[in-house]
């Protein structure tokens, strides 16, 4: 896959953005005591991925799909 993909963009964007979000967590429950939801934590996540998103431009075209993904709601 090439680097310069989106979904390769993408799909690093979302690893590394979840890596960060649990350690930060598990920062917040050992040190802090304060613990959120995982529903909290995946909304944040989504959030942050799509502020990403929307503000690299227009170097890579993103689908109507990928761009909905963050609107639908869970069942």
């Amino acid at each position: 896959m090439k680097r310069k993909n989106i979904t390769h963009i993408i799909a690093r964007l979302i690893l590394s953005t979840t890596v960060y979000y649990i350690w930060f967590e598990r920062n917040n429950m050992i040190f802090s005591s304060n613990l959120h939801s995982p529903e909290n934590i995946s909304t944040e996540i989504l959030q942050l991925i799509r502020i990403y998103l929307a503000n690299i431009g227009t170097k890579w075209p993103i689908s109507d799909v990928i761009r909905e993904t963050g609107n639908m709601q869970n069942p």
